[in-house]
């Protein structure tokens, strides 16, 4: 797994910039541009720090308010395809690794991950995911029986066909 891309808002010097990453990348450019900026930005979004100092929020000028808000969001590529799902890796499952296309029009797959600091608050993260558009004939389903009754495949979810079996036990006692 390797980082793709990152977008940075409302971080030091960087209003909205997205950086594409590669095998090697260079960051060249004159003092002051945001390079550093954008090295730290990386370091935060991949470390667990709770709370940012209150320099790094982005001010259009000196005389400025900051921002409220930094948003740091991660494009991760070359997901293993066997941690979908794993219980060992805690969030990876089919709604949050996406799938794409990649340079060799190979199904490759893909996470994005981001983290909030808003000013005084701890930092927030989130894993886009996919939203789930439940098929017609489950939608009138009120039990887990009545899903499976209607068709549903219980090895594709993520509770195990034993506590599933107890949920609806104890439905049933209900």
């Amino acid at each position: 797994m390797y980082l793709h891309s990152i977008r940075i808002k409302g971080f030091r010097k960087l209003e909205d910039v997205t950086v594409n990453l590669s095998g090697t990348t260079f960051l060249i450019g004159p003092n002051n541009a945001g390079k550093s900026s954008i090295l730290k930005a990386i370091e935060l979004l991949l470390s667990s720090k709770d709370k940012i100092e209150e320099d790094n929020y982005y001010k259009e000028n000196n005389d400025a308010t900051p921002v409220d808000i930094i948003e740091l969001e991660g494009e991760f590529r070359g997901i293993d395809k066997d941690v979908i799902g794993n219980k060992n890796w805690r969030g990876f499952n089919a709604k949050r690794v996406l799938k794409y296309k990649n340079d060799k029009e190979e199904t490759d797959y893909r996470i994005f991950y981001k983290k909030i600091y808003r000013r005084g608050a701890k930092s927030e993260f989130y894993m886009k995911e996919l939203q789930a558009t439940p098929k017609e004939k489950y939608l009138r389903a009120s039990s887990y029986k009545e899903l499976i009754d209607a068709g549903l495949n219980i090895d594709k979810l993520e509770l195990s066909s034993e506590e599933i079996n107890k949920s609806i036990k104890n439905l049933e006692t209900i």
